[in-house]
């Protein structure tokens, strides 16, 4: 029961909307559920110019429930748009996300052995 809440709590993201001064409280499980769409949150996310933390926890979630080219998406869709708000610093996090997830979908890849070693 006690982790059933924890994972119930660890989901809902607390988004700052109208600078800062009212919050909205995003369910990411209800999202990720099917629900609402990446577009939605997307859209959000625009509006308010979230940072970078925002994008990736969001994309996290998505990624912790299999939805794995949604989480993607939805990194790469916060990485273009704190380029396109010209907050370059910011990039950081979500292109190691990205990495991350680039490498976890490789592993399950078939590998190729060779016959004779190439230079």
């Amino acid at each position: 029961m006690a982790s059933a809440m924890a994972m119930a709590s660890s989901s809902i993201l607390e988004v700052p909307l109208n600078n800062n001064t009212e919050s909205l409280e995003l369910d990411l499980a209800e999202f990720c559920g099917g629900e609402g769409s990446v577009e939605e949150i997307v859209g959000i996310f625009l509006q308010e110019k979230l940072p970078a933390k925002f994008w990736t926890r969001a994309a996290m979630e998505y990624w912790k429930r299999d939805l794995k080219q949604d989480a993607i998406s939805l990194a790469n869709q916060g990485l273009q748009a704190l380029r396109d708000q010209d907050r370059p610093s910011e990039c950081l996090p979500l292109l190691c996300q990205l990495a991350t997830y680039a490498i976890n979908l490789s592993r399950g890849l078939p590998t190729l052995k060779l016959e004779t070693p190439r230079i």
